[in-house]
């Protein structure tokens, strides 16, 4: 088999398969280049998740040839013009290296999805936007390998997605069509490209809202076009979605009644830049310093920021007199997440901050602080 690529695409293929997969059952990081007609595809895959990407082109008429790549040292390439690969190697710009035919059961067989139970379809600007909306409900999902696996994921269902790691919660509004759910992990929806301009994403799990104890499967096909020298990419992620029941999210959401009357702070969007410093000193030094935000009756419409000494103006807020403490690294995440414009309705230090922003929900406990 004869592939010809670029440095660029590839590195941008490997970058995207870091992320959607850890070791294969080798454990190493590697993958394969494969044929597909006249397309030549980089797949990697662990136990659970196969990530597949259009790396450039394959001679149609030669052997289907399957090479290994090494997905740590494959990014040294990332500056050449020209990579063709070869039984002879892989040459670089006119520097040629070894190519290792792959083993045929170097990778875990490809997960087959079931008959879609849920399904989230978008193109143009709508596909970047759900892609965006997909990244920032993920931020919430729970990271810990320690922990409880449907923590970790991202819930499709009932036109949302939604993530918590049961001290906060981010949810958005999502075109999804049918009544079941889809339980992908986070490191998945993460692993999907921004600036996408099209967006296929299946489950088969059944459940509706909070998905069925059954782990079913998903599908995920992005398509980005052109940027700079970098060609369209085109790409597909399945696998196996995780086991529920999913935490019944909506009923943490308080009523309409319960925010009345508590203060209001309008987001900035700026939160991670303007206390980053302080919330990193604070790290290093082996604290967990929380984040204060503060008004005060006599300066209505000023919000104080402050962590490890340092003070910060942060957006506006309601007449009225308070304090609160949060985690910092969660509460820049919200911030971002919600953006300039977003409000944040503070009830008290024992109960979620509840914050919106369009079609954007997020919920934030507070620190207990001395």
């Amino acid at each position: 088999m004869h592939v010809t690529t670029t440095g660029r695409a590839l590195a941008a293929a490997i970058t995207a398969a870091r992320k959607a997969v850890g070791r294969t059952p080798y454990g190493d990081r590697r993958a394969i280049i494969r044929r597909d007609g006249d397309a030549a595809y980089l797949v990697a895959a662990d136990a659970e998740t196969t990530y597949a990407e259009v790396i450039g082109e394959a001679d149609p008429a030669a052997a289907p040839v399957q090479y290994v790549a090494d997905l740590t040292t494959l990014p040294a390439l990332k500056g050449a013009e020209l990579v063709t690969i070869t039984p002879a190697g892989i040459t670089a710009d006119g520097v040629t290296m070894p190519a290792a035919i792959a083993d045929p059961d170097h990778l875990p067989a490809e997960r087959e999805a079931g008959t879609a139970t849920v399904t989230l379809e978008a193109e143009g600007s709508a596909a970047a936007d759900v892609v965006a909306e997909l990244h920032g409900v993920a931020r919430a999902a729970s990271r810990d390998a320690h922990g409880r696996a449907v923590l970790g994921v991202v819930l499709i269902a009932d036109g949302y997605a939604a993530a918590t790691d049961t001290y906060r919660l981010h949810a958005a509004e999502v075109p999804t069509d049918g009544d079941g759910s889809a339980l992908i992990p986070e490191h998945v929806i993460r692993a999907i490209p921004t600036g996408v301009d099209y967006l296929y994403l299946a489950g088969d799990q059944a459940g509706g809202p909070v998905a069925a104890p059954d782990a079913g499967t998903f599908l995920v096909r992005w398509s980005a076009p052109p940027r700079g020298r970098t060609p369209r990419r085109t790409g597909y992620l399945t696998g196996y979605a995780i086991a529920g029941p999913y935490p019944r999210w909506r009923t943490l959401l308080p009523a309409e009644a319960e925010l009345e009357g508590a203060p209001t702070i309008t987001t900035t969007g700026t939160v991670k830049t303007a206390i980053g410093p302080a919330a990193k000193a604070g790290k290093a030094a082996g604290a967990n310093t929380p984040v204060i935000l503060g008004w005060q009756a006599d300066a209505p419409g000023t919000v104080t920021a402050e962590a490890g000494g340092v003070a910060v103006a942060l957006g506006t807020a309601t007449t009225g007199t308070g304090s609160i403490a949060y985690n910092p690294a969660y509460l820049a995440d919200l911030d971002g997440y919600l953006g300039a414009g977003g409000e944040l309705v503070v009830r008290d230090g024992l109960k979620a901050t509840v914050g919106t922003n369009g079609g954007r929900t997020a919920l934030l406990m507070p620190m207990r602080v001395s």
